[in-house]
């Protein structure tokens, strides 16, 4: 019989547990990565016509671009219209990022939109060769390595540097925070190994119970044959598995889930934006001073100020029509004492926003790098009690119901 469990649970553990577990770290992985690649991205100078005449040789270096789908040429070849030039893209092997559509009444840049308007469906994410068409005009972001070929300005994926395409709508501006905020999997158990793993293990637990329930001779007393008996309704109890968060009393644990693991992914979109502004300082500790700048890809200075929030009643900084960036663990951090304000210098030493689309002109209340540290262990605490949670709910339901089916089964059975 302990034989019979363990090969039941490892069958469990492997179709339910297992593959969706290894598909789930490749998707948070795949995002994780499209984040980190468009960060990087935002620290690239953009390419411009003027500038680009000064560079020689074939390998101009690696740029980003912002424009418009002008043409299609071929199967692999796209033209993208920039601001007041043309150039091509190779897009073979490469995969294109459509961002969800951006409702137009939630497109401001005057200080009023925040993240919590931003769109929560992820991306889709869908290789070029499955495109079959795509209309003229479109926004399209793309960064990566930038060569000249026949006269022509051409990106072009290179082995270690592959090619970044973003299909979106709406601000330029508001491109890099929304991929921040919404590039991540909903429930990342569910990916697309799920459905095929979960139906190979239901249909191998329900064959090895029939199996099981063929050694069973009804004929005598079924408590001397447990040994075949108890494993057959374990294989079935566990066969109902994909359904059993579903049934009561468990499910109120399914709920509680949910809650919990919105909270937790919420905590980490909140982590990555906080930490935006601190991606063009090359020392955090310019944090614990008043002042401190830094360089943007354009040769643009940034600087961030630190105010008292004392100040706020007459320093003309907090009158500016600048987005607040609050964290929502602000009251719950020892700092509350400052607001941190990045943008570039303006008249009078307040601040503006930097010519570059993807610099950000910014307050944020209290140190946000300490703000982005207690939302990543936060968010921590919340996955794993809403892995306690599911879990508890699961084991629960999955008791009741070999207990139910045990007894039934055996009330049932003389009946036959």
């Amino acid at each position: 019989m302990i034989i019979y469990i363990f090969f039941i649970f490892l069958i469990a553990f492997v179709f339910y547990g297992l593959i969706p577990g290894v598909g789930a770290f490749l998707i948070r992985a795949q995002w994780h990565n499209f984040r980190r690649r468009l960060t990087h991205a935002s620290l690239l100078p953009i390419a411009e016509n003027t500038s680009l005449k000064t560079k020689k040789g074939k390998f101009i270096g690696t740029y980003r671009l912002f424009g418009t789908l002008e043409a299609i040429q071929g199967n692999t070849r796209v033209w993208i219209a920039g601001q007041d030039f043309s150039v091509a893209a190779d897009l073979t092997k490469t995969s294109i990022y459509l961002l969800s559509s951006f409702p137009s009444e939630l497109q401001a840049t005057d200080g009023t939109q925040t993240e919590f308007d931003f769109p929560d469906e992820q991306p889709a994410y869908i290789p070029w060769d499955k495109i079959f068409s795509l209309p003229s005009g479109i926004q399209i972001f793309i960064s990566g390595c930038l060569f000249i070929e026949d006269g022509r300005y051409l990106f072009k994926n290179q082995p270690n540097r592959p090619l970044l395409v973003v299909i979106y709508d709406g601000n330029k501006e508001l491109l890099l925070e929304r991929s921040i905020w919404s590039a991540r999997q909903k429930n990342e158990y569910l990916n697309q190994f799920t459905p095929i793993s979960m139906i190979c293990g239901s249909l191998s637990l329900l064959l090895i119970a029939f199996l099981l329930s063929r050694l069973i001779d009804f004929s005598r007393n079924i408590f001397s044959q447990l040994n075949y008996y108890i494993p057959a309704v374990l294989s079935l109890s566990l066969f109902l598995f994909p359904i059993i968060y579903l049934l009561p009393p468990g499910v109120i644990f399914y709920f509680l889930y949910r809650r919990f693991w919105k909270q937790a992914r919420f905590l980490r979109a909140e982590r990555d934006l906080l930490k935006l502004p601190l991606r063009y300082l090359s020392d955090l500790g310019g944090l614990e001073k008043n002042e401190c700048s830094a360089e943007l890809p354009d040769g643009e200075k940034y600087i961030m100020l630190r105010k008292s929030k004392a100040a706020k009643q007459y320093d003309p900084l907090f009158r500016l029509p600048i987005t607040h960036r609050e964290c929502s663990l602000y009251k719950k951090v020892a700092e509350e004492k400052d607001y941190y304000f990045f943008g570039t210098p303006g008249k009078n030493r307040l601040l503006k926003k930097p010519q570059d689309p993807m610099g950000e002109l910014i307050a944020i209340p209290g140190n946000p790098f300490k703000l982005a540290e207690a939302c990543q262990k936060k968010s921590i605490k919340v996955g794993i009690l809403s892995a306690i949670f599911i879990f508890s709910g699961l084991l629960i339901n999955l008791v009741l119901l070999f207990l139910s089916l045990f007894w039934l089964l055996i009330y049932l059975l003389p009946v036959y």
